[in-house]
């Protein structure tokens, strides 16, 4: 059960609370001064600070900003009478979860705890998926304090859950493809494949053969039927690496799945269904080359739904 350290310098008062919340099953510590609060603190792990305003020597607002200073993941409930309602406030504005009045009815004290007691499960688990994406980051050796690359590693996690298309634009090296796997593992399609291909490493035909598969006899040399990368890829994300190389004739062809998700084998009649995120890349202005007619305008739109720029090396010292 969770820990609740009771700091209450009358005696009577912090027995009843100690045997309350005992009594509902929590894992109770108390201290009569701030002194021995900080001790308690020093050794044990706590979830619930419950803690009086008003002590002698050291008071309740000095024990809320030492945890605050060392564990701001504690939950803070401080405790005052009426004369103290300005303490109070200040303990609120201190960051305290809240201020139970004197006296405190036992059923208002542990509503009080089990709300903050949320917040604190809340809170644990912010930082828990914000670890997680960070590993993810240092596992794709993705890292840097540069504000350019801060800024892409903030939209990358804002990104990353949505299915949208995504262009990658930016000099050779400047990371688009650790960027790619890096949307692809905190997406929900993490636990589905995710696939390369290199757009401008081969021609027309090979490109569109290893894009849509083919089927037995398609052509001299196809021995057997092969699944294309959108195939392989289904269920996680296809990443198009150098899109701006593509052939204009297989740019149709892959605009017609990018609008249905639909597309045939090189020699076959059946209509596949893929259920794939494509991430594309380029080291290209795409509006030059659809000026210059060298890439559709219509595929260049949807690739261009969220737009990543990676500044180069020399922008990110």
């Amino acid at each position: 059960m969770a820990s609740i350290l009771v700091v209450e310098d009358a005696h009577s008062l912090r027995r009843a609370l100690e045997a309350l919340l005992s009594r509902e099953g929590y894992t109770v510590l108390t201290a009569a001064s701030g002194d021995e609060a900080l001790a308690h603190l020093e050794h044990h792990e706590v979830d619930v600070l419950l803690c009086d305003v008003s002590m002698p020597a050291m008071d309740g607002l000095a024990v809320l900003r030492h945890v605050q200073a060392h564990d701001a993941g504690i939950a803070a409930v401080m405790m005052s009478g009426h004369g103290d309602i300005t303490t109070a406030v200040a303990a609120m504005k201190e960051g305290a979860y809240d201020c139970l009045v004197k006296p405190i009815s036992g059923e208002d004290l542990l509503r009080t705890v089990q709300k903050a007691l949320a917040r604190r499960a809340l809170l644990i688990e912010n930082l828990v998926l914000k670890r997680q994406v960070y590993d993810q980051f240092a596992r794709a050796n993705v890292m840097g304090s540069s504000p350019a690359w801060q800024q892409v590693c903030q939209m990358v996690k804002q990104i990353a859950p949505s299915p949208a298309t995504v262009l990658l634009t930016g000099e050779s090296g400047t990371g688009k493809e650790l960027i790619a796997g890096l949307l692809h593992r905190l997406s929900p399609r993490a636990e589905h494949p995710f696939i390369v291909l290199n757009a401008a490493a081969m021609p027309a035909t090979l490109l569109e053969a290893e894009l849509f598969g083919y089927e037995k006899g398609a052509f001299t040399g196809a021995l057997q039927r092969k699944p294309g990368h959108f195939e392989l890829a289904d269920g996680g994300t296809l990443f198009l690496d150098e899109i701006g190389d593509m052939p204009v004739e297989v740019q149709a062809k892959l605009l017609r799945v990018l609008q249905d998700r639909t597309f045939k084998r090189l020699g076959g009649i059946q209509t596949l269904r893929v259920n794939v995120r494509v991430i594309a890349a380029t080291n290209k202005e795409l509006s030059k080359e659809v000026a210059a007619e060298r890439f559709r305008q219509d595929l260049y739109y949807r690739l261009n739904v969220i737009t990543v720029h990676l500044p180069p090396l020399r922008e990110r010292m």
